[in-house]
């Protein structure tokens, strides 16, 4: 790694973290198309930020809080909100670019670990100890406790997992409580 990409590094994450939306957004865009940002993920918060290209980690520590902005306005999987206390970051490098771009197209997997919620803007919220996203599969798998609930309606068991693009919940060894809406 050149120290230009260093400085651009350094000088990227200082951008970001001192941008113009605080560390933590009281109250974050509809959708991605409302923030002027499609297929990104926003950084509202962490304590700390390791990026090592060579790698193809980015590894926030402390206080972690993103935006996921899928841009697909057709699913509930929109404006997702991950808070952790670790997340690592695996996204594929190519070395054959000299100097450092967005990450978010190029992300293979993510790993959240301590106290994992995730939640979205119609109220649905997962818990756990763990999750792990599969790009390929675009699927979440939450183990350690993993609890989904909306509205008076709750799920549990040893693992859940959420099929993305089949907007699809599910799980293993489940006790659950559902209470059925006609509104849904």
């Amino acid at each position: 790694m050149k120290i230009k990409d260093i400085f651009f590094i350094i000088l990227s994450i200082t951008v970001f973290l001192t941008s113009p939306f605080p560390a933590k957004a009281d109250t974050p865009p509809e959708t991605a198309e409302d923030s002027g940002t499609t297929g990104h993920i926003i950084v509202r918060q962490t304590d700390n930020v390791l990026l090592d290209n060579r790698e193809g980690t980015a590894v926030l520590s402390g206080n972690v809080e993103i935006t996921f902005m899928s841009g697909d306005l057709n699913t509930r999987w929109d404006n997702i909100t991950l808070n952790c206390e670790n997340l690592i970051i695996y996204y594929q490098t190519d070395e054959d670019v000299e100097e450092t771009r967005d990450i978010s197209g190029s992300i293979n997997r993510m790993v959240a670990t301590g106290d994992v919620k995730i939640s979205q803007p119609d109220g649905s919220l997962f818990t756990a100890e763990k999750a792990e996203y599969f790009h390929a599969d675009q699927k979440i798998d939450l183990t350690g406790k993993p609890v989904f609930k909306r509205g008076k309606s709750h799920i549990e068991g040893s693992i859940l997992t959420i099929e993305l693009t089949k907007d699809r919940v599910s799980g293993e060894d489940i006790k659950a409580d559902l209470i059925l809406d006609e509104n849904r």
